[in-house]
């Protein structure tokens, strides 16, 4: 846990956004400090076994799953848009999310975020 002791001596809310293909087991003191998590939904098999508090939120081109406690809160499902330019999306959807946490809440920031990001994606396409 050293590797982690200067983010759990935070004391200021905090997001994650991971992008590694670690089993979450190693970060659940970190996922448990976090107000929330991110992850694509093609690694949610990483969280077998890591049970946490926190909400994750597992975001792809289908939509949005928000876990807590290893139990689905929240589904949110889109058509997919074919064809789009997807570099970068989650970190877009993470900072709609957050640009709408405080104010709306986890559901309606949840939900901003996928359209948000979505219609993001449609404007930047060549």
């Amino acid at each position: 846990m050293e590797m982690f002791q200067d983010l759990l001596d935070i004391r200021l809310p905090i997001s994650l956004d991971f992008c590694t293909n670690a089993p979450r087991n190693k970060f659940l003191p970190i996922i448990e400090k976090a107000e929330v998590a991110f992850d694509s939904r093609e690694r949610k098999f990483l969280y077998i076994g890591a049970k946490s508090t926190t909400p994750v939120i597992f975001h792809d081109e289908y939509g949005v799953e928000v876990v807590k406690d290893s139990q689905t809160a929240l589904t949110l499902t889109m058509e997919p848009v074919n064809g789009l330019s997807v570099n970068g999306a989650g970190d877009i959807y993470a900072a709609n999310f957050i640009k709408n946490y405080n104010i709306h809440g986890i559901i309606k920031a949840t939900e901003m975020a996928m359209t948000k990001t979505t219609e993001f994606l449609i404007r930047r396409q060549p």
